[in-house]
Parts: structure tokens; sequence; C-alpha cells
């Protein structure tokens, strides 16, 4: 039985902050090695907000970074975006892809979700914006689709 798919589509602003007490993404592993950075490991909270001014927080995205590109800065992502928006509270997208620290625009997949966006699929497109400051701003334009469910009951 086919089930009827329906479309998501998200313009947001994800906001990496390096230093001080808001801080968004902590280096847990920095092996020292030939190729700077290669093989460290961070873990991020990541706010991904409504526009530029911070202005209503849609997402979370959450999850380790690793680089592993042994030739350039290209970072893995295995991750979640966990929604803050009322309707939206709980609901999980699931994303894998490969980011090139210099490169523009990045890509990645979509491979699962939970909550409202039960077996997403989709694509992630971001590009880098400049930052007055140390931390990275990236513009990200999220597409997919989902398939509605209904959670079991237990009784």
């Amino acid at each position: 039985m086919a089930a009827d798919k329906k479309e998501f589509y998200f313009h947001v602003y994800f906001h990496e902050i390096f230093d001080g007490v808001n801080k968004t993404t902590e280096t847990v592993i920095s092996p020292n090695k030939d190729f700077p950075e290669f093989g460290q490991i961070g873990i991020m909270d990541v706010p991904l907000w409504s526009d530029l001014n911070q202005k209503t927080l849609i997402a979370r995205m959450q999850g380790p970074a690793l680089q592993s590109d042994q030739n350039t800065y290209g970072w893995h992502l295995s991750c979640s975006i966990e929604f803050e928006l009322p309707e939206l509270k709980g609901s999980t997208l699931q994303i894998m892809g490969r980011a090139l620290q210099l490169t523009s625009p990045r890509e990645f997949a979509i491979v699962g979700g939970t909550g409202v966006f039960t077996l997403a699929q989709g694509v992630i497109y971001g590009r880098r914006l400049s930052s007055p400051d140390d931390s990275l701003w990236i513009e990200l334009k999220i597409n997919g689709y989902y398939t509605p469910m209904t959670q079991p009951s237990w009784n």
C-alpha cells in the first residue's frame, strides 16, 4: 500500500560560535598529525535561526563533526536537527554529509526523521556567509519529503 508523501522546506541560518561562554562547538579529540586537524573530533550544538538577527530559534543541529580528510579541511557530519518550534517540538531530521570548510555550496543528505518527519529523505544546501567576528554563519535551504505515520498504541 503506497503512503502519501508530504514535502517540507526550511530556509534557516546556522550560527557556529567557536570561543567564549556561548560557544556551540567543542573539540573532544585533537591528535597531533602532519596535516593540521586531521583526526580531530568535535561535538556541536548549533542554533538554526529564522534570520541573521536571531529572531526565532527554529532548531538545533547536534552531533559529531570529524576531520576525515588528510589533504584539505573536509569534515564528515552525522547529526540530528532537533526542532524547537512549538508545532514541531521533538521532531528531528537525521543528516549526513561532507562539509568542505573552504567551499560553497555545501550539500548534506537527509537520511531519516522522527516525530512529524517520519521516514524523511531529502537534501540540505548551504552557503557560507561573511561573518563580522570569529563565528561562522551558513545559510541553509532544507528540502525533502516525509511520510506521515501514527505512533502505535501500546495498550
